[in-house]
């Protein structure tokens, strides 16, 4: 009877490597979980893959992460960026550029507001503000009206 040779094979480098990779990115992605829960699609830590993701983000690991709409909450959308960004991105760019204007409205609302206020606060006062009522001021002031 012939024994079969049972010795167990070792692995390659490359499949080391892969190994290895596979479980720091598994480590990653429990850390993100961890942190922003929801907001992070399980599985989806990854090294860039595409030729316009290695351009981008060079080694970087990425991470597929759900988008808050205007409300704050969960709006259905994922968005690929880069792990080191996932705190300053909740948005996708369609909803950054709508609070974005929001935001310069009432910035603009504000700052009429202010300078309205600012306006009637050192206006003359008289009967108008034109060059004839601040004459008709200035007249009364020097003859004691």
């Amino acid at each position: 009877m012939a024994t079969k040779n049972t010795a167990p094979t070792t692995p390659t480098p490359a499949e080391t490597a892969a190994a290895v990779e596979a479980a720091k990115l598994q480590g990653i992605e429990a850390q993100l979980i961890a942190k922003y829960g929801e907001r992070i699609v399980p599985g989806s830590v990854r090294r860039a893959e595409t030729a316009e993701e290695v351009a981008r983000y060079k080694r970087k690991a990425l991470v597929t992460i759900n988008t808050l709409g205007v409300d704050g909450t969960l709006d259905g959308n994922t968005r690929v960026v880069a792990t080191s960004d996932v705190f300053q991105v909740k948005h996708t760019p369609e909803v950054k550029a709508e609070l974005n204007k929001a935001k310069a409205k009432d910035k603009r609302a504000a700052a009429k507001a202010e300078s309205e206020a600012a306006e009637a606060a050192t206006a003359p006062k008289g009967k108008g503000k034109g060059k004839k009522a601040k004459a008709e001021t200035a007249a009364a002031d020097l003859l004691g009206d």
